[in-house]
């Protein structure tokens, strides 16, 4: 923990994949038997397999339940609550299943929100344990991770409703089938991996001094990164449908 969180920028950058891992599997919070309840997730393979379950892989029960019993489940009951004083009118009835309102940006506020009380709480009665610079960068991740989930299931047949469960007017479905291998989800998997390996190469090019700074380094970066994704959607047929 002291490493995680010393405030360095190793630390921080550790502390952020750790957030971004755990943000996204929290969507599937509303699902029994989600990746997010369990120590190992199960599907990977070799490096990758060992890499997740050793650092990502102890905090995600902790989250998961804390998404389930502390966030999504009263978030449902609220909403129905509300619902029923008519003091709101939604278009869709709110439910605990599976793609509901986590799978939406109602989801993505709440859970965001919620986890940064929580956090905030711990840290004022921890302060020696977590610093606001901490909290806000993981936070942050949680919340790039829960998102990038959102966007991967709109690539799928049963798609995301952004909009639930207000309307459909954000309603984007795709091609790809959940667990079963597609050459194009591979390509693109593999397009990520070169990405961060070219970047810490790109790192270690930079300490030779080169015309190229930090920062135009990591803007490049994230512009390839959001152009592959772009890219993907586009191959996977994703659709808004009204």
């Amino acid at each position: 923990m002291p490493f995680f969180l010393d405030g360095t920028t190793t630390g921080l950058f550790i502390l952020a994949m750790i957030g971004v891992g755990i943000g996204s599997l929290a969507p599937d919070a509303d699902s029994p038997d989600a990746a997010i309840f369990h120590k190992n997730i199960r599907g990977l393979k070799g490096s990758t397999r060992k890499i997740i379950n050793s650092w990502i892989g102890p905090f995600l029960p902790i989250f998961g339940f804390i998404l389930k019993f502390l966030i999504y489940i009263p978030s449902v009951k609220i909403i129905q609550f509300l619902v029923k004083k008519d003091k709101i009118s939604l278009q869709y009835k709110v439910t605990e299943t599976h793609r509901g309102i986590l799978h939406s940006a109602s989801g993505l506020i709440i859970s965001s929100i919620a986890l940064l009380v929580y956090s905030s709480v711990l840290m004022l009665i921890f302060p020696q344990l977590l610093s606001t610079k901490a909290v806000l960068v993981f936070n942050i991740a949680f919340g790039i991770g829960f998102f990038l989930h959102l966007i991967e299931d709109s690539c799928t047949v049963s798609g995301v409703n952004f909009s639930f469960p207000i309307s459909k007017i954000w309603l984007f479905k795709g091609e790809i089938r959940t667990g079963k291998f597609d050459r194009g989800t591979g390509i693109f998997e593999s397009c990520l991996v070169g990405l961060n390996v070219c970047y810490f190469i790109g790192l270690s090019i930079l300490e030779k001094k080169t015309s190229i700074s930090t920062i135009q380094l990591e803007l490049i970066v994230i512009i390839l990164v959001l152009l592959s994704w772009l890219i993907f959607i586009r191959l996977s047929g994703v659709k808004r449908l009204t």
